[in-house]
């Protein structure tokens, strides 16, 4: 910004999704609204979340998308990431069977890691 200059914010009017570069800031955020709107994005408490594995991509209705780059079934680790607008805002590597991850504030255990996919399970509200 240059010399002089005011950043003004103003709250979004909807938390819906409407497609590209608007939902950018609903990523971007800890705001309880919007957290709770990522968070009502996964499953319910205790169920759990199909992530295909090595590039299949879970796009979600704020803007997240998660991705398994890769699951080695030999040493039973996977990589995790998660983007926002090309943004990276988490990542886990070598994660194994019984670890914690979290997205958008939302906890999962690793519950499964096969060839095709990794599965999660949520365990926070």
């Amino acid at each position: 910004m240059s010399r002089g200059s005011v950043a003004v914010v103003v709250p979004a009017e909807s938390l819906e999704s409407v497609g590209g570069s608007a939902d950018a800031p609903l990523c971007f955020t800890t705001g309880k609204d919007v957290m709770a709107a990522a968070a009502a994005g996964f499953r319910a408490k205790g169920k759990e979340l199909h992530l295909v594995a090595n590039g299949g991509v879970q796009r979600f209705p704020t803007g997240l998308s998660i991705t398994v780059s890769y699951v080695d079934t030999a040493t039973g680790t996977a990589g995790i990431d998660a983007n926002c607008a090309a943004i990276p805002v988490a990542g886990y590597k070598d994660v194994r069977v019984g670890e914690t991850v979290e997205f958008a504030g939302v906890r999962f255990e690793v519950s499964a890691l096969t060839e095709q996919a990794a599965e999660l399970t949520r365990t926070s509200a």
